[in-house]
């Protein structure tokens, strides 16, 4: 009887595989008679690529299943998809390794981009990378993610002489291992374009000899050698990319020069110097920053992507907070240049108190092209280096931003009453630090309602063109207030001498945040019929606001580690 079974089972799979073929061949059959079969064959391997790979040139996501799929819509597509190698030149270990196995053949003798994607429960063995090695004369860019230490040397050991991109991300180690970046397939890096390294552990950068890179990323290390990255950087005059972001310097190893000569990078297109610091033997203090020593280097164009955030804590450093904030390059020269493009129109401006935080941009929705965040510099400082450098761009078209966060520190009426008589100001935020916030409310609205005389000898009300004030944590925010506020800022002016010479301001929408109190349902509606108040809402600064309006109840940015 399980004879019998067994051979019932056996005819049907045979039936069932015959019947599937004459499907497919059917389906095929059909497929090539569609439009888009008789496509050139360089257009259609074209539309191919756009759907295997991304713009950078890295695979998609679902590949081998993408893949799989195309080469069964017809006899047509197989053979073509089969006789492109470049197709089969991108390889995971993710991958089946029968996949592997028929990818490597079929990509030829062209370049192949390996990715190897490791798990937390690796062992000291992989399959995938033995199967990599006797192609090593082939790697053009490797990927590492998640490697089990004893797998990364092996990567590390092997001489690839044509590899031209290096992503390295999250070594998994119990131990403090050190490699030494010049072992790098055998040292041999000289067409060496793309260097990126996150969370590597401690590496030795001293002996690393390129002279082609592009770009270079390094993210989370510690005990650097901050003389061995001026090397590397004054080796690429080349470089387009430098993002060095939250490391640790050695203090053990030669600093640079009191008076450094500056290395000209005439190509960088993005700068990002982010949580530089000394390291420490207690990992609990203060570390200083290093960001100062790299600038003091380093030459760039203006119109290079330049994202600056460091901690000015200064404790054993010649340099003044004037001296520091003079090594940033100007933001003048950055609004003029931002102008130049047919784009933009106008420049989009954000300033952030306590410390210091400048961000331009071509428009609110567009990546900064200048963005700049010290903390820890004095109020009178950060000011007057902001004051100086908006005011030689005072015939610039812009709109600026004004945020002040008491924090700790604190803030007083004058350290924004002084922007008041700005036209450039549409936005003004003004956080408290709530029961102990500095303003009360009830200043800080009139403020906003007493008239002051123009350079122009025009009375205006302060930031005569605001269009957005947002307050959050300032005590005493009595509704009555706000609505005295709003009556005399858009009164109409009477027939008096002063009142012809007297400026209206813009519409306005007003966003509170805590220490609004109960009173927002009842006076919102006499507070949006004032003419003038465009919209009124109750919002956290930080979240998306809910605002009310007069016609309506409601309202409603190369990627790395890389997502392997």
């Amino acid at each position: 009887m399980d004879l019998r079974i067994r051979r019932m089972a056996d005819f049907k799979a045979l039936i069932d595989s015959s019947i599937d073929q004459d499907v497919i061949k059917h389906v095929r059959h059909r497929n090539a008679l569609l439009p888009i079969g008789k496509l050139p064959t360089e257009l259609l391997q074209t539309i191919l690529s756009i759907i295997l790979f991304c713009p950078g040139g890295r695979r998609k996501s679902q590949f081998v299943s993408k893949l799989t799929t195309m080469r069964a819509v017809s006899w047509a597509w197989q053979d073509l998809i089969g006789r492109i190698p470049s197709f089969w030149a991108h390889i995971s270990s993710e991958d089946h390794m029968d996949f592997v196995s028929e990818a490597f053949k079929r990509s030829g003798q062209v370049p192949i981009h390996l990715y190897h994607i490791g798990r937390y429960n690796d062992g000291q063995e992989s399959p995938f990378l033995d199967k990599l090695l006797p192609h090593v004369h082939r790697w053009q860019s490797v990927a590492v993610h998640l490697p089990h230490v004893d797998v990364a040397a092996k990567y590390l050991s092997a001489s690839a002489p044509k590899i031209k991109s290096i992503l390295l991300s999250r070594l998994i180690t119990d131990s403090h291992r050190q490699g030494r970046i010049s072992s790098l397939f055998g040292g041999r890096l000289a067409d060496l374009e793309e260097l990126r390294v996150c969370c590597w552990g401690e590496i030795d950068w001293r002996g690393l000899s390129c002279t082609q890179l592009r770009i270079l990323d390094i993210e989370r290390g510690t005990s650097l050698d901050i003389g061995a990255v001026l090397g590397i950087l004054a080796a690429n005059p080349c470089l387009e990319i430098l993002r060095l972001h939250r490391l640790k310097f050695s203090p053990k190893t030669p600093q640079p020069d009191s008076t450094p000569a500056l290395m000209s990078l005439d190509h960088l297109r993005q700068l990002t110097l982010t949580n530089l610091t000394w390291a420490t033997e207690d990992e609990s203090a203060a570390r200083n920053p290093a960001t100062d020593h790299l600038l003091q280097r380093i030459n760039f164009r203006t119109g290079a992507a330049l994202t600056i955030k460091t901690m000015l804590l200064r404790t054993d450093s010649s340099l003044t907070p004037e001296e520091f904030l003079s090594l940033i390059p100007s933001p003048v020269e950055y609004l003029a240049f931002l102008l130049q493009v047919d784009d933009y129109q106008r420049a989009d401006v954000s300033v952030g108190f306590p410390g210091l935080s400048m961000i331009i941009r071509g428009s609110p929705r567009s990546k900064p092209i200048f963005s700049v965040k010290v903390c820890g510099l004095p109020k009178q400082v950060a000011r007057e280096w902001v004051v100086e450098s908006l005011r030689q761009s005072l015939t610039t078209a812009m709109d600026l931003r004004l945020q002040f966060d008491s924090c700790s520190l604190g803030f007083s009426l004058d350290d924004f009453s002084y922007f008041r008589l700005w036209d450039s100001v549409i936005d003004l935020t003004l956080i408290g630090n709530g029961p102990r916030a500095p303003i009360p409310g009830q200043k800080l609205l009139r403020l906003l309602s007493t008239p002051c005389i123009s350079e122009g000898g025009i009375m205006v009300m302060p930031f005569p063109n605001l269009q957005d004030l947002r307050i959050d944590g300032t005590k005493g925010m009595k509704g009555k207030w706000v609505l005295e506020m709003v009556q005399t800022r858009f009164a109409p002016p009477g027939s008096t001498e002063a009142a012809v010479h007297s400026s209206v301001p813009v519409p306005l929408t007003i966003h509170f945040g805590n220490g609004v109190g109960g009173w927002m349902d009842k006076y919102k509606d006499k507070i949006l019929a004032v003419p003038g108040v465009e919209g009124i809402g109750a919002a956290a600064v930080h979240e998306t606001p809910r605002v009310t309006r007069r016609t309506s109840s409601s309202s409603s940015e190369a990627e790395w580690p890389p997502p392997y």
